[in-house]
């Protein structure tokens, strides 16, 4: 927790109570004044402790934040009181909740501006408006060569704008127009996720992806990899993702065409697009639970729908890359996609509770999951395979297992199988082992470390050492 932001608190929070007083006396309204005050206590005793060194403590901090954030969200839709706003608003900056916090003390500033009543309330806000808006806007740029040197110098550091941020618009204008773009920004410093202290960087190919340049051309034996940001290996160093790993077990070409977010649906397209092209001998799909959530986003994208068509003729994007480039550094100025490289380790915390406590993680540790739609996913993978095997290739289903995972695990199991394909169930990997966390960054749940990659690379490479098993 910042200093200042906790001095903030104790100095504008002080000024609270009278002013709920003054507020009660034109507008008695006790069960939110009571959330305010509540708002109040909660600040001063635990917002510190959500930044603190102590884990259980920061944990314990987070979920009891969290539920008066809620709270005085719920109050603030029914009672329309706008010095609520402020309390939202300074709880959502606790919580690292910048957007959120900035819409909401804004909010506030705007409908109180000149009220003597809320005078140091307003104050407070405006204070904090000032130092949210630097946050949502971004650091300043990182100078080249600052984190990497070497041959790296010169290349803009950028955080990569990957397939899933276009679904919600249904594609990106390109040249005047709509495609739905694949790959990232080419040739740039990407900057990865921070899971472990520090953020790994890597250098895009041609296309945007995670591999040496020059990777997409024919090449004898070639390894096509799909997946979402396990198989980018978004939060580990260049030579620890498990594509790097299989290019050096293998000795053989590995092409990753994996990307963060990704989903069935748009691992297909990239079948279509990258691998058809160079007809490689074979194609992983490494799959992970939230593919399933993440095909009903896809499934209502026509660009991508299209991929599910017989002989797909796809949108021609290895062609286009230059114009694809243009257009995502136009949407990548948007002020969210600057990286953000002060971002302490308790960021990763509060989401990672964040995601426990998550309705889809409650579902599978209880067995209160909903059905995993095999008829699309089926659907998905039967027009992959069909891909693949036109040219002679074949597709494995790798499945990647999470710490809870349930019936959805085995249910896309049984469904490769089922279909036929050659199907490299991890779940042994975590299943089978004594000290699972030690595969995870931190002992945290989230991506698997490099030891956790290796092993993964380990299983996935002696499918290609062993005579085909049986469907």
């Amino acid at each position: 927790m910042k200093p200042l932001f906790l001095l903030t608190i104790v100095a504008a929070l002080s000024v609270a109570p009278s002013a709920l007083a003054q507020e009660q006396e034109s507008s008695a309204d006790p069960e939110s004044e009571a959330l305010a005050q509540e708002a109040h206590a909660v600040l001063l005793t635990h917002c510190a402790e959500a930044g603190g060194a102590d884990m259980t403590r920061a944990a314990e901090s987070v979920a009891v934040v969290s539920d008066v954030w809620a709270r005085v969200s719920a109050q603030v839709e029914s009672s329309r009181k706008v010095y609520l706003l402020y309390w939202r608003g300074v709880l959502a900056q606790c919580l690292d909740q910048e957007e959120r916090a900035l819409q909401d003390l804004q909010s506030f500033v705007g409908a109180r501006k000149g009220s003597d009543l809320w005078a140091g309330l307003i104050s407070d806000a405006e204070r904090r408006i000032t130092r949210l808006e630097r946050q949502v806007t971004g650091p300043r740029p990182v100078e080249p060569g600052w984190l990497v040197g070497g041959g790296l110098a010169g290349r803009e550091l950028v955080r990569q704008v990957r397939p899933k941020r276009h679904l919600r618009a249904g594609g990106l204008t390109v040249d005047g127009r709509l495609l739905f773009p694949l790959g990232g920004r080419s040739k740039v410093r990407v900057i990865g996720l921070n899971e472990d202290g520090h953020f790994p960087i890597y250098v895009a190919d041609e296309h945007g992806f995670r591999n040496p340049l020059g990777s997409h051309r024919p090449q004898d034996g070639l390894i096509v990899l799909v997946g979402d940001s396990w198989t980018e290996g978004v939060n580990v160093d260049d030579g620890a993702e498990i594509a790097a790993l299989l290019r050096g077990r293998l000795k053989r070409p590995v092409l990753n065409l994996g990307l963060s977010g990704n989903g069935p649906l748009i691992e297909l397209g990239s079948i279509i697009e990258y691998a058809r092209p160079l007809q490689p001998a074979e194609v992983l799909w490494l799959w992970f639970a939230n593919d399933a959530r993440d095909l009903q986003a896809e499934w209502t994208v026509p660009l991508l729908l299209s991929y599910l068509e017989p002989e797909a003729q796809g949108q021609g994007l290895r062609s286009q890359q230059a114009a694809i480039d243009e257009a995502i550094e136009v949407f990548a100025r948007q002020p969210r996609f600057r990286p953000k490289l002060d971002q302490p380790l308790r960021h990763r915390i509060k989401r990672g509770l964040r995601g426990f406590a998550s309705l889809p993680r409650i579902r599978s540790r209880t067995g209160w999951a909903r059905a995993v739609p095999t008829a699309r996913i089926g659907r998905v993978l039967r027009a992959a395979q069909d891909e693949v095997q036109r040219w002679g290739g074949r597709l494995t289903l790798v499945v990647i297992p999470s710490l809870s995972s349930g019936p959805s695990h085995k249910a896309i199991v049984t469904l490769g199988r089922e279909l036929g394909l050659s199907t490299v169930d991890l779940l042994p990997l975590i299943r089978d082992r004594a000290e699972p966390m030690e595969l995870y960054p931190l002992g945290i749940s989230g991506h698997w470390n490099g030891k956790g990659n290796a092993l993964a690379a380990d299983a996935i490479a002696a499918q290609f050492e062993e005579p085909p098993r049986p469907p």
